[in-house]
């Protein structure tokens, strides 16, 4: 059974494969536009169709009740089909069959991005590396030796079926924090020129471009956020320093000084969802 779930933006979980469940979609679909006159491949705002069914008067009143509320605030919530996930809001719900047995609503989910996303979490303690890495340094041109400031690095194995994006956390205390993603074809190297203090952490969230502070920044004790987007390490795509490098999936080897930990978040990203 496909596990399918739909998350409000406030939290609450609508399981859509019993008592609820998804009759009838096209979520499995996709679509691209195509420019006739240059030829351009682009994926812009998706609408897509399903049948709900609900079996509980009370879940059923619920879901229209959130989903409409959060549309009409122009909140999204996230479709997930099998740990694939969708950022979208439910635009419309019409009722298609009704009985004392069940409430069948056709529903729209509308997707401005509408890009299928799966996050794996590595979390990497300190002095956890399966193996040393005694290569692990910055060039020489760098103002500081990064590599010198420490006594050892370790490596961990990561997977991705497909080219994937990378989200890393550093926890304190940590300065500097940095460390490299090799796969078989690209090595790049993530850093940002900043310390963070005992509980608190630095982020890089390439998802969290769009938004201002929210793709670089530093997490207080407190949770108070601090942007850090100027103290990125600088860099451009397949420069080997690009902060928000996508790497080309398979089998890769994260390497970084064992003083701190890091989790290292793969989001592996598709245009439609896989055949199971």
């Amino acid at each position: 059974m496909h596990s399918i779930t739909f998350t409000t933006n406030s939290g609450r979980a609508f399981g859509l494969q019993g008592p609820s469940w998804l009759v009838s979609s096209d979520v499995r679909g996709w679509e691209l536009s195509v420019d006739s006159g240059t030829g351009t491949v682009e994926q812009g705002v998706r609408s897509l169709s399903g049948d709900v069914c609900f079996l509980d008067e009370t879940e059923a009143n619920d879901f229209l009740r959130l989903t409409a509320q959060e549309a009409r605030d122009g909140l999204r919530g996230t479709l997930a089909v099998d740990g694939w996930q969708l950022s979208c809001m439910v635009t419309s719900g019409k009722a298609a069959s009704w009985s004392r047995r069940h409430r069948i609503y056709s529903v729209t989910f509308y997707a401005s991005d509408p890009v299928w996303r799966r996050t794996t979490a590595y979390h990497m303690l300190p002095y956890t590396g399966t193996q040393t890495d005694d290569s692990l340094d910055y060039p020489h041109d760098y103002p500081h030796d990064y590599g010198g400031a420490f006594g050892s690095y370790g490596s961990h194995a990561i997977t991705s079926e497909g080219p994937c994006l990378l989200g890393i956390t550093f926890f304190g205390p940590c300065a500097n924090p940095y460390c490299r993603v090799a796969s078989s074809s690209l090595t790049n190297t993530y850093g940002v020129d900043s310390s963070a203090a005992p509980g608190e952490r630095i982020v890089i969230d390439p998802l969290g471009k769009k938004v201002v502070g929210g793709s670089i920044y530093l997490v207080s004790s407190y949770g108070e956020r601090t942007n850090l987007f100027d103290k990125r390490r600088r860099g451009v795509e397949g420069s080997g320093s690009y902060i928000f490098q996508r790497m080309p999936g398979g089998e890769m080897h994260v390497s970084w000084p064992q003083s701190y930990g890091i989790d290292v978040a793969v989001i592996e990203e598709r245009t439609a969802l896989p055949w199971t």
